[in-house]
């Protein structure tokens, strides 16, 4: 038993100062020196470069962490003349190891993503990964999966990921936001341009956000049925929604209850190729008006032809798009 936890130890201090070199090689005043160093301890055993190599796809894979983790995990290095490099690549290197070291992932030496998930506008896609992971994919989504099945990134659009026993705990990126589930876990997430939601709906789900202070800075396990919104302008949000209607999209349809026109219409947009738009006028005067109802998806112009008689609108109809207009 002390012989396992010895080599268990062994294997983060390796890792660890595998991500620290991840970090040194990128920062702007890595020097030669610095980098002879490297090499020196690359070839000195052969895991210290199979940890490399895991350290680097992973960070590859989780790209586009923002700034927040504190470089303190790495071992003190001296201080050397600077020199020209990007400080948000080193910063992002850094942050994703932190987050990994959190949770103590083991690495896999085969992490390379080569597997991609994909939807196009009004079709789904159901998976069982060979990792026992399924996946549920809503239409227009874009997965990325690494070979080992355990670590993935959302690149946009929204999935359902659900962590079965006895597999190995998943890592999601998705923006900003990283998630870690743990076996017999699922959880909702998307993906869009100005958010990411995360809404847990089985067993233990960490979510983890950078760019954040506070509470979220190290992570926190999120309430089953609870919803986290982070959004760009670096504020968040957290709700408990309609499973029902969040989930009716497995069903063929979508539920609005009370909810914005223009966020219906925004939700409607994806599912289908000719595109409901606002003017700049019209989002200011309708934009708000509230609506309940049903959309199925496949037949939207049925939705679009009752729509006029719910609410004070019309629709004009342009090719590859309907232009919505007050009445």
């Amino acid at each position: 038993m002390d012989g396992a936890v010895t080599k268990r130890q062994e294997r983060t201090a390796i890792r660890n100062h595998a991500a620290y070199w991840i970090a040194r090689l990128h920062a702007e005043n890595c020097t030669e020196l610095e980098k002879q160093h490297f090499r020196q301890w690359l070839k000195a055993r052969p895991d210290h470069a199979v940890e490399f190599e895991a350290m680097t796809d992973l960070w590859e894979l989780g790209g586009g962490l923002a700034d927040g983790i504190p470089s303190h995990h790495a071992p003190p290095v001296a201080t050397f003349p600077a020199q020209q490099k990007s400080v948000q690549t080193r910063r992002r290197m850094l942050a994703t190891f932190a987050a990994c070291a959190a949770a103590t992932i083991p690495l896999s030496t085969s992490l390379h993503a080569a597997r991609v998930l994909q939807t196009a506008s009004g079709h789904f896609s159901d998976s069982v990964l060979p990792s026992q992971v399924k996946c549920f994919l809503d239409t227009n989504t874009r997965l990325v999966c690494a070979h080992n099945n355990r670590y993935f990134r959302l690149e946009h659009g929204q999935v359902i990921l659900c962590s079965q026993a006895p597999a190995p705990a998943q890592w999601v990126a998705a923006g900003d936001v990283r998630l870690y589930l743990q076996d017999h876990s699922s959880a909702i997430i998307l993906a869009e341009e100005n958010r990411i939601e995360v809404t847990a709906l089985k067993g233990k789900v960490l979510v983890h956000n950078a760019s954040l202070t506070g509470s979220f800075v190290s992570g926190q396990h999120l309430p089953l049925g609870e919803r986290l919104s982070f959004y760009t302008n670096g504020t968040y949000h957290a709700d408990r929604p309609d499973l029902e209607a969040l989930l009716a999209w497995r069903k063929g349809y979508l539920m609005f209850q009370n909810r914005p026109l223009s966020e219906v219409v925004a939700e409607i947009n994806r599912y289908q190729t000719q595109k409901v738009v606002f003017t700049a006028g019209s989002l200011k005067a309708i934009g708000n008006m509230r609506l309940s109802g049903i959309y199925y998806i496949g037949q939207g112009k049925d939705f679009f032809r009752i729509l006029p008689h719910l609410l004070p609108i019309q629709l004009i109809s342009h090719g590859s798009r309907i232009e919505i207009l007050p009445s």
